[in-house]
């Protein structure tokens, strides 16, 4: 590469594209999973290949039995029905499949991997005891005392700043950080005033960490003890989503869940900070969004070793899709181009249909739903050591 050659941003150009792309049916460079698994073809530059996902019927039960156990240990409300809804749901048919991506080695990529119910199980263990818990750090932490911990339906909650808050930098221009497409960080306030919780639910809270509490700023974990400060044990039931034979191999040591809502994105960055190679497991509940992957960020790069200049893979994710980063794609850059409105599937919208009880735990099961209407939750696990 001379001297005059510009070095690009490969990733640029996809989010200007899709910034304002009004549904993602509507560009055919973003592959869409389920179309993909049934005709086997992949978008211009990539090859695919469709196998089956669990290797063994004996792998699909264990698979079938830890989703069942999941949603037996969910809120007495609603485990009957979201049991009913599991057995039907498996009985029906449940045996994934997995697209890899010659191009890009260790990237597998599974559609409707999660089933339904146990999808709108994972809403509420989210909602009701890992956001709450205080060992989860969050993004308004630093700004903002969490008290006993955060609530986030509690009527009439407002958060009051600490009294010295802790400013940690320029968060969202740290690379792999999600932005809000409806504000810029010179719009943010110059002081931090009271937020009433409707706010902090329906935009503000962005991510929460689950056992190594991963530090945005610095880009690193604080400590790789297990059980010390900043590194508390994962937690077991969401665990076991994210364990053998679900996923075989990882064992989750820490997790970032990010809080999406229509048009936010989350810039192109790679997963490093980890000391060990296995895999990186996302799973996506609620809202549609386009997912971004490549092996190199610039072009200089592909230049430099004389080699094509590849657009990274665009790929739509749906509620209940998986993406496993391994092997060469471990250290894949990734990034979320957009996330689109009114794509949640109905299901998560009336997680109120799944209750038995007063009309209090209807009316509190109708605001999960109505939040998770416009929202994308994205599990993000990783093993640490």
């Amino acid at each position: 590469m001379t001297n005059t050659e510009k070095v690009q941003d490969i990733f640029r150009p996809l989010y200007k594209r899709d910034r304002h792309l009004q549904a993602p049916e509507m560009c055919a460079e973003i592959l869409d999973l389920r179309q993909a698994a049934q005709n086997n073809i992949g978008p211009p530059g990539y090859r695919i290949r469709v196998s089956r996902y669990y290797p063994t019927d004996s792998a699909i039960s264990h698979a079938k039995s830890v989703f069942s156990s999941y949603i037996e240990s969910a809120p007495e409300s609603v485990a009957m029905k979201l049991q009913e809804a599991l057995t039907e749901e498996l009985e029906n048919h449940y045996d994934p499949v997995q697209i890899t991506v010659d191009e890009l080695p260790g990237l597998v990529l599974i559609p409707e991997l999660l089933p339904h119910a146990a999808q709108c199980a994972a809403v509420a263990e989210i909602v009701r005891d890992l956001v709450p818990d205080t060992r989860h750090r969050n993004n308004l932490d630093i700004h903002y005392s969490m008290g006993s911990g955060l609530s986030l339906f509690e009527k009439d909650k407002v958060l009051e700043p600490l009294a010295e808050p802790i400013y940690m930098g320029e968060d969202n221009k740290a690379e792999g950080c999600m932005i809000d497409a409806s504000a810029t960080r010179s719009e943010l306030p110059a002081s931090i005033t009271p937020m009433p919780i409707a706010m902090v639910r329906m935009r503000k809270l962005r991510w929460i960490t689950l056992g190594g509490q991963y530090n945005w700023t610095t880009k690193k974990y604080p400590t790789f003890t297990r059980g010390a400060e900043g590194f508390p044990e994962f937690p077991a039931r969401m665990g076991s989503l994210f364990s053998e034979p679900v996923f075989p191999g990882l064992t989750p040591e820490a997790a970032i869940i990010n809080f999406y809502s229509p048009g936010d994105t989350l810039s192109p960055h790679r997963d490093v900070a980890e000391l060990c190679m296995a895999d990186l497991v996302s799973v996506s509940i609620g809202c549609e969004a386009v997912f971004y992957a490549g092996m190199e960020r610039y072009s200089g790069q592909q230049q430099q070793q004389g080699t094509e200049v590849l657009q990274p893979l665009q790929m739509l994710l749906r509620s209940g899709d998986a993406v496993v980063m391994g092997s060469n794609s471990r250290h894949a850059y990734h990034g979320v181009g957009k996330v689109w409105a009114k794509t949640c599937p109905d299901y998560l919208k009336s997680l109120d249909n799944f209750v038995i009880g007063d009309d209090e735990e209807h009316e509190l099961w109708r605001r999960y739903g109505e939040w998770m209407a416009n929202k994308r939750v994205n599990i993000n696990v990783r093993q640490m050591l």
